[in-house]
């Protein structure tokens, strides 16, 4: 059972899921070291580094601290070479980067706004494979994360997941791109 997603390296290892994967938003690259060490042999580290006006969040910091944060995530990554890809732009641009069908697992952290996991869902989901993972981050109330990712997933017949142990402020979901409702 996955509690957390600490949990997903087992299940994604276990379900020859990490052969590539996807970041959708970045920031300074904790989730990404992490995601590596479990034992991915291609992840595509997707996200901005720049300041966003209007946008909640982190997107809102000023520019230095996306330019440290980028210049970070490089450092973090250079023991992996070429096994790490990093897309800097919108996400759903970036997303035409990668081929479709490809993809074991993705991680949506980007656009908390209704319509920016809209435009997220729709542009990743083709990304994976069928039985692959779709997870992300801030399930809950306070964005429109929880709002979008249901609607999405009611309209795909996907059976959304949410993870137990996180707070109801940084609640996770999860969802099998052919778990039929």
């Amino acid at each position: 059972m996955i509690t957390s997603i600490h949990n997903f390296g087992e299940k994604l290892k276990d379900e020859g899921l990490l052969f590539a994967g996807a970041e959708v938003g970045v920031a300074e690259g904790r989730s990404s070291l992490e995601f590596m060490n479990w034992g991915f042999e291609k992840l595509y580290l997707v996200d901005m580094w720049a300041t966003i006006r209007g946008q909640h969040g982190d997107a809102s910091s000023p520019q230095a601290w996306h330019n440290l944060n980028l210049s970070g995530v490089k450092e973090k990554m250079k023991p992996f070479g070429d096994k790490v890809t990093i897309l800097q732009g919108d996400s759903v641009a970036m997303s035409s980067k990668v081929p479709s069908s490809s993809l074991g697992f993705v991680y949506l952290d980007a656009n908390h706004s209704y319509e920016g996991v809209l435009r997220d869902l729709n542009a990743w989901t083709p990304k994976l494979k069928k039985g692959a993972i779709m997870a992300g981050h801030d399930y809950n109330e306070l964005y429109g994360v929880k709002k979008a990712v249901n609607f999405f997933c009611d309209s795909m017949n996907f059976k959304v997941n949410k993870l137990p142990e996180l707070s109801e402020e940084n609640a996770g979901f999860w969802f099998y791109v052919d778990d039929i409702a």
